[in-house]
């Protein structure tokens, strides 16, 4: 989308935590990862300067049910999967759903 990260990022957290009585910014998907009830796909690009390496891979650890790990070539950042490897993208994420779905 070629929107900067920051303010907008922090803005969007701030006003829904405003609109939703809660601290937005303590949040902490590791947190979270351990009540998944669901198969995952947990995909990251590799100069993602949101998100690093060690940290996608603590959320993946934390996961419980079938789960899957996919690490995108190094020019790829947050977000722009699809977009930027598109056939990558999509042969993971088919050979996901063969393996995940009944």
């Amino acid at each position: 989308m070629n929107i900067p990260a920051f303010p907008g990022a922090e803005l969007v957290v701030f006003w829904g935590g405003i609109q939703q009585q809660i601290d937005g910014f303590a949040h902490n998907p590791i947190d979270y990862a351990a009540v998944m009830q669901a198969p995952t796909l947990l995909m990251h690009g590799a100069a993602d300067q949101r998100v690093t390496e060690q940290e996608a891979i603590a959320i993946f650890d934390r996961l419980q049910e079938q789960k899957r790990f996919a690490l995108f070539q190094e020019s790829v950042g947050h977000g722009a999967l699809a977009s930027d490897c598109p056939k990558q993208w999509r042969d993971t994420v088919q050979q996901f759903l063969n393996q995940s779905l009944p």
